[in-house]
């Protein structure tokens, strides 16, 4: 999810989080890999999703969010339309080169029952007060 978010950072996972929508950063699990993986939501349920020509359609529409982030040289199993079903999210990554994501036929689209919350948007800096707990 780089440059988003880098390995090892700390985040807050929201697991009572239910109402996804495109852009969410997610943590789901997926049985080929070990640990939670956190991508973003690209595309929600009953969208179809393509890729063509190194950019992101999804309902036939150019996703300019995806564009803004560079041209997306491996289209995996969206070179062809997927259409999603009610419970399905097409996850990326905002790393395009690198990610493992639902291009990879070993993720593949995302079912509602495997994603554990939401990632909480980050910040550089946690701002600390000294408080005195009184007398």
């Amino acid at each position: 999810m780089e440059p988003s978010y880098h390995a090892y950072q700390i985040v807050i996972l929201d697991k009572r989080y239910r109402d996804f929508q495109r852009g969410d950063v997610i943590a789901f699990t997926c049985e080929d890999f070990p640990a939670l993986l956190v991508k973003r939501i690209a595309a929600v349920p009953n969208d179809t999703v393509e890729i063509v020509d190194g950019c992101l359609y999804v309902n036939h529409k150019l996703d300019v969010d995806a564009s803004g982030r560079g041209r997306i040289d491996h289209a995996g199993i969206a070179q062809n339309a997927v259409k999603l079903s009610e419970n399905e999210y097409f996850v990326m990554g905002d790393n395009y080169k690198k990610s493992k994501d639902s291009r990879d036929k070993k993720i593949g689209c995302v079912k509602r029952s495997s994603i554990v919350g939401r990632v909480w948007p980050h910040c550089d800096r946690v701002e600390t007060e000294k408080i005195i707990i009184g007398s």
